[in-house]
């Protein structure tokens, strides 16, 4: 299973690290992820719907996983 965001769906990006001769390389870069509990489940989401959440002050939100 990948690293994923279980409320947004938000999971790894595809980008070219670039070298002093601009040779390219991929590289993953996965999102800020941290676990916390919902309701009785424990989920891992990314930072930014962790603000969101604080932010709307919202407890019900739909887990994808």
């Amino acid at each position: 299973m990948p690293a994923m965001c279980a409320i947004s769906g938000k999971t790894y990006k595809k980008t070219i690290k670039r070298s002093h001769s601009m040779q390219g390389t991929t590289v993953r870069r996965k999102p800020n992820l941290q676990s916390i509990r919902i309701g009785n489940k424990k989920v891992k989401i990314c930072t930014k719907m962790l603000r969101t959440m604080k932010k709307n002050k919202m407890k019900q939100w739909k887990v994808l996983a």
